[in-house]
């Protein structure tokens, strides 16, 4: 798999693993999980890694610009071999756009518990508060820790 010698973008690749996942009604679908040096995770879908992981660094644009690459052909591939009519180009692009939006609906609604347009600042500050919360109470039971006894510290006399 994809070791230290390769990048995702700005940062190295630490572990990769092959996994699969059911999309929808497509079962066992594969892709690499890849680690970043920052602790992040990302899913690639297999026939689409070669064109994201790299040897060498890749700013975010381009990143993006070779994530999207692939799909966007596919798309345009599908078009072609519906060949639909020109003119129902908008229709199909306006019906794709409700549905993204409507899969973005349920999943901000899973996340948060709410529906999008009942979620407030105050629910993503509170979030955020508890998080943070976390992190600091964290930081401090690791100040808080007495330090450990350090065996045999006393300083030796080589001249006795």
């Amino acid at each position: 798999m994809f070791g230290q010698k390769y990048y995702y973008g700005e940062h190295k690749i630490v572990n990769s693993n092959k996994v699969t996942r059911d999309v929808g009604d497509v079962k066992d679908v594969e892709y690499i999980e890849v680690e970043l040096d920052n602790g992040e995770k990302h899913l690639v879908l297999n026939r689409n890694a070669m064109a994201i992981i790299r040897k060498d660094k890749t700013d975010l644009t381009k990143l993006r610009e070779n994530r999207c690459k692939r799909a966007i052909e596919e798309v345009a591939q599908i078009l072609h071999e519906y060949n639909l009519l020109w003119n129902d180009y908008p229709f199909i692009v306006q019906n794709l756009n409700k549905v993204l939006e409507e899969n973005e609906r349920m999943a901000t609604s899973h996340i948060w518990g709410k529906e999008l347009n009942d979620l407030t600042f105050l629910d993503i500050f509170d979030e955020m508060d508890v998080k943070r919360s976390a992190e600091r109470k964290e930081r401090e039971s690791i100040i808080n820790q007495p330090p450990s006894p350090v065996p045999n510290s006393e300083p030796k006399d080589d001249n006795i």
